[in-house]
């Protein structure tokens, strides 16, 4: 019997991708049962499709704000899994970012802003010292705002 690496599980992105598709998939799933039986009118369905389409724009806007009121997977997923910068591994980081990584992980005052803000808008607060990390997450944020466009 051939054993398989099982890698994602062991990948944080991986993770939260997966915990994402769970909370949508059940939210889909919420749909069709609202679509399915009998004596079903259409203009009944059209109308739950309508107001799907309007909980996508409303969810949106919520995940771009940090907001996972409607995403409960992802957020068991935020607080057990939280990407700690003061937990990184240092050795593992790019070159260019690794003295400042060092910096972020040894202040006390960014260690409790990052436990009170959402991750988005923690790093606006990284002091102006950390050029190369603040361009580092701006370049990732950027990925994933225009992933919504």
């Amino acid at each position: 019997m051939k054993v398989e690496s099982v890698d994602q599980l062991c990948d944080d992105n991986w993770l939260q991708d997966l915990a994402f598709m769970v909370a949508i998939t059940g939210h889909l799933n919420d749909l069709s049962l609202k679509m399915q039986g009998k004596d079903q009118l259409v203009i009944s369905m059209y109308d739950r499709i309508k107001a799907f389409k309007l909980k996508l724009n409303l969810w949106e806007g919520q995940l771009n704000g940090g907001n996972l009121i409607h995403f409960t997977t992802c957020q068991y997923f935020r607080k057990s899994h939280r990407g700690d910068p003061s937990s990184f591994d240092v050795q593992k980081a790019d070159s260019n970012v690794q003295m400042e990584l060092i910096d972020i992980q040894y202040d006390t005052v960014l260690k409790n802003k990052f436990n009170e803000v959402v991750i988005a808008k923690f790093y606006s607060y990284l002091p102006s010292q950390c050029s190369e990390m603040r361009q580092f997450v701006a370049t990732i944020l950027e990925m994933f705002g225009s992933t919504y466009i």
